[in-house]
């Protein structure tokens, strides 16, 4: 398993919620209940994004899961966390599009689709919307975990500053 390694010098609230939520999301299993696949159709399998429920996923077999967490009133929220039923889940080709609320407080709309190209050349895009229902104070997070949803784990993570990419497994 690979080590976490927290942000330093950035103030201590910041830092014990990572912590927070290192612990919380190191715990979860992917749910492995219904799954949606983005993809070239003419891509072979191991290129397709695998979705679940509130558009956590897997940019491939094998690969790293990413999903959205938000701390609100110095609780963790997440997709993974709420039931499947609570999560409106809609399949509008070429678009997933998932609407939830978290505490009668906010409303996160998300659309994930993949821009074309067969194999690995294809581009997973996902858009994140917040409504706020009432005054709140929260934070976000993409939270990338060891499993994801199709499997995988993460081996090495290394940052290209040239190109201000994220490398998981030294790939993209």
């Amino acid at each position: 398993m690979l080590k976490q390694k927290l942000f330093t010098g950035r103030n201590l609230k910041i830092d014990q919620i990572i912590r927070k939520l290192i612990k919380k999301a190191g715990t979860l299993k992917n749910r492995g209940q219904i799954h949606l696949f983005l993809g070239n159709p003419l891509s072979d399998g191991c290129d397709k994004t695998t979705v679940e429920p509130g558009n956590s996923y897997s940019p491939g077999v094998w690969t790293c899961g990413i999903s959205l967490w938000i701390e609100l009133s110095e609780n963790l929220y997440s997709p993974d966390l709420i039931r499947n039923d609570v999560i409106q889940w809609e399949l509008n080709p070429p678009v997933i599009k998932s609407k939830y609320t978290i505490k009668n407080a906010i409303t996160i709309t998300q659309h994930m689709t993949h821009l074309e190209g067969e194999g690995a050349e294809g581009v997973d895009y996902n858009e994140i919307q917040f409504a706020a229902l009432k005054d709140c104070n929260l934070r976000t997070f993409i939270v990338i975990q060891d499993i994801g949803q199709a499997g995988g784990e993460i081996i090495s993570r290394d940052r290209s500053k040239k190109e201000s990419l994220l490398l998981m497994n030294k790939a993209i």
